[in-house]
C-alpha cells in the first residue's frame, strides 16, 4: 500500500471541492513550482491531480462535458499561453473519454469519490522497490507492456464487433499473468541475462537501462528481445512428432482462451501469435504521442468546433500514414485498429483504403496486423 506523503495527503483535501478550471490553474502552479518537486515527484503529482480533475468532470455531468468537448474545453481552460491551453484541452479530453463511454456501457454504481484512496491506486503502478534483479526484471518487463496495452485499450464498442486482444482493456491483466508464469521465468533463466544480472549494482541504477536495452530495437546484441523472441517462439511451436506433448498448464493457450471467452474478446490463437512477442516492442509514450494526435486530427477533420478549426480533407487519413510508418513492430496498425472502435468514421472501407494508399490491400505482408484486424471483422 502507497503511503502518500502529509503535504500531498493536505494538497488532495485542499483542492477536491475545486472546480475543473480552478484545478488547472492550481495544477499548473504546483507542476511549475520547485518547491512542490522536492515533496512529491512530477508523476505522483500527476496522479493526485488525474484523479482530482476526473472527480470534477464527474460532477459537472455528460451534457456540460460534451458542450465543453464540442468547443475544445475552452469553456473550462483558465487563462494561459495557446501551448498550455492545448495541453491540458489535450488532458481533459482524455479524462472525459471513460466518462462518456460509460454512458453506453452496462449500468453500474458510481460510488463516493474517495481520492486518497484512488491516488493510492494510481501510485501502485509506480516503480516498486525490489531485493533482486529477478523482481526487477519481471516488474520492468511487465510495467512496460502494461503502459502499452492500457494506452491501446479502447472504451468505445461496435456493435457485434469483438475487440482484439491487443485492444481488450481485460486483456492486460491476464497477458501479465502468462508473462510471469511462462514467459520470464524462462527468459531470466538464460546465460545472457544471467550475465546481465551481475553487469551491474542495480539497486542503485534502477529499471532505466532495461528500458533502454528493450527501445534499442531488433539489433543483433539485444539481449532481452532476442531471449523474449525465443520463449515466445518456443511457446508458439508444435512439438516435435516425437517429442512428449506439452501439458496445456505449460502453454498460455487456454489461459487466453477462456479469458477472452468470459471478457468477449478475440484471443490470440495461431494465426495472431506472432503479434504477441511485439507487445515488448510497443514504446508506450510513443503509442500515446501518435493516439492524441490521431484523436485531434479526426476531430477537427469530422468534428470541428468551428469553420475555423476544420482541417483539410484527408487530414486522419494522412495521420494514420504517418504513424504507422513510424512506430515500430506495427505499433502504428494497433492505433489503426483502435481508431476503428473510437473513431466512427474510421470503419471498414475507410481502413481499406487507407491500406491501398500503400499497396498494402492485396498484400497482407506490408501491414500484416492491420491486415488481419480487418479479414477478423464479421462479413
Amino acid at each position: 500500500m502507497v503511503v502518500l506523503d502529509a503535504k500531498l495527503v493536505e494538497l488532495i483535501r485542499a483542492c477536491r471541492h475545486f472546480d475543473v478550471p480552478k484545478l488547472l490553474a492550481v495544477r499548473r502552479m504546483t507542476l511549475a513550482d520547485p518547491e512542490s518537486l522536492k515533496w512529491a515527484s512530477r508523476e505522483h503529482l500527476d496522479a493526485a491531480f488525474t484523479v482530482l480533475l476526473t472527480e470534477a468532470l464527474r460532477q459537472l455531468g455528460e451534457r456540460e462535458i460534451e458542450a465543453a468537448s464540442a468547443r475544445h474545453f475552452e469553456p473550462l481552460l483558465p487563462p494561459a499561453s495557446e501551448e498550455v491551453r492545448t495541453e491540458d484541452g489535450w488532458l481533459l479530453y482524455s479524462l472525459s473519454r471513460p466518462l462518456l463511454a460509460a454512458r453506453d456501457g452496462p449500468s453500474v454504481s458510481i460510488r463516493p469519490s474517495q481520492p486518497e484512496a484512488d491516488i493510492a491506486a494510481v501510485l501502485e503502478d509506480q516503480p516498486k522497490p525490489f531485493t533482486t534483479f529477478a523482481e526487477l526484471f519481471d516488474d520492468t518487463i511487465c510495467g512496460y507492456s502494461r503502459r502499452a496495452l492500457s494506452v491501446l485499450a479502447v472504451r468505445a464498442t461496435r456493435a457485434h464487433i469483438p475487440q482484439p486482444f491487443y485492444l481488450a482493456p481485460t486483456f492486460v491483466q491476464c497477458f501479465e499473468d502468462v508473462v510471469r508464469r511462462m514467459v520470464l521465468p524462462s527468459v531470466r533463466n538464460s546465460r545472457r541475462i544471467r550475465e546481465l544480472g551481475t553487469s551491474r549494482k542495480w539497486a542503485e541504477v534502477g529499471a532505466d537501462p532495461l528500458i533502454a536495452v528493450i527501445q534499442s530495437g531488433d539489433a543483433r546484441d539485444n539481449v532481452i528481445l532476442h531471449q523474449w523472441d525465443a520463449r515466445w517462439q518456443e511457446l508458439s511451436s508444435p512439438p516435435a512428432p516425437k517429442a512428449k506433448a506439452k501439458a496445456s498448464g505449460e502453454m498460455p493457450w487456454d489461459d487466453f482462451r477462456d479469458h477472452a471467452l468470459a471478457n468477449a474478446y478475440q484471443a490470440p490463437n495461431a494465426l495472431r501469435a506472432w503479434i504477441l512477442p511485439q507487445i515488448l516492442r510497443w514504446e508506450p509514450e510513443a503509442l500515446a504521442d501518435g493516439w492524441r494526435e490521431l484523436a485531434h486530427l479526426y476531430t477537427q477533420e469530422f468534428a470541428p468546433a468551428s469553420r475555423h478549426d476544420r482541417a483539410r480533407d484527408g487530414a486522419f487519413r494522412d495521420g494514420l500514414l504517418k504513424w504507422i510508418e513510424r512506430l515500430p513492430a506495427h505499433g502504428g496498425e494497433a492505433l489503426a485498429a483502435k481508431a476503428f472502435f473510437e473513431c466512427p468514421k474510421c470503419d471498414r472501407l475507410f481502413l481499406r483504403k487507407v491500406m491501398q494508399s500503400v499497396g498494402a490491400d492485396r498484400d497482407d505482408r506490408i501491414l500484416p496486423l492491420l491486415s488481419e484486424f480487418l479479414d477478423s471483422l464479421p462479413k
